[in-house]
């Protein structure tokens, strides 16, 4: 909370609450410290990772969002809370949109969803980075330096069998959202993708945290299995990316 508060006025605290399933991304990312503020008024606010490599923009007023687009960020990887703002960035920054565009989900309680206890899910080290690579449905999201550093870092969970065998892990990205959810299919529907993800949830409200992620749109598998942990979810996929056009993700 102090981070939040040092990081940008009270009135835009209160302005970015009231339209939390646009401003949670931005919110939580300055709540870890893992972004800073770039621009911030009561209509907009762009933050920006602390390598500059990837920026998010929350905008309630479109004029404020446009001008910060065009005056503030630069020609890389950037995250819209808003659809109509995609032509401006695309414009300003020589940028290309990918689809399909995501929800937010976020819980609110302060007690873990229950649906990992007795299950081997623990921390997962540099060891497992082949594994993680292989089984993540977008290896093409991160560099393998990326996947070191995250697991170097204790980022990421993994569930193993009775046997010790790696059936699946969760993780979260650099702006805190839980992501990386894969269950291997020899193990699916045992409900391996809701204790880790509960796990996840856990280590996030321990932390003082709220536990929040991305949830793709036309994802319904993914959708119910955040409602069925708590969580709520933005009613429409509002949120979409934008990258360079010449980024290999685009290609991939």
């Amino acid at each position: 909370m102090a981070a939040l508060a040092s990081a940008l006025p009270d009135d835009v605290i209160g302005a970015m609450r009231a339209d939390i399933a646009h401003a949670l991304p931005v919110l939580e990312s300055l709540r870890r410290s893992v972004m800073a503020v770039r621009h911030a008024s009561v209509g907009a606010v762009l933050v920006a990772s602390r390598d500059g490599e990837a920026q998010t923009l929350w905008a309630s007023d479109a004029e404020e969002g446009a001008w910060a687009i065009r005056h503030v960020a630069h020609p890389g990887y950037i995250e819209l809370s808003r659809r109509d703002l995609v032509p401006v960035a695309e414009q300003a920054l020589d940028l290309v949109a990918y689809d399909p565009s995501y929800h937010v989900c976020w819980y609110e309680g302060t007690d873990a969803p229950v649906g990992f206890e007795g299950r081997d899910i623990r921390k997962l080290d540099v060891r497992h980075v082949d594994q993680v690579i292989s089984g993540y449905s977008h290896p093409e999201f991160y560099e393998r330096e990326d996947y070191l550093r995250m697991l170097g870092e204790g980022r990421l969970l993994g569930g193993f069998d009775e046997r010790g065998r790696l059936v699946g892990f969760v993780g979260e990205h650099a702006e805190g959202a839980i992501g990386m959810l894969e269950v291997f299919p020899a193990y699916r529907r045992q409900g391996w993708a809701r204790a880790l993800q509960s796990a996840k949830m856990a280590e996030h409200l321990r932390q003082g945290w709220m536990p929040w992620c991305q949830v793709f749109a036309g994802n319904d598998g993914s959708l119910a299995l955040q409602r069925s942990l708590g969580m709520r979810c933005s009613p429409s996929p509002d949120h979409v990316g934008l990258m360079p056009r010449d980024w290999d993700a685009v290609a991939g």
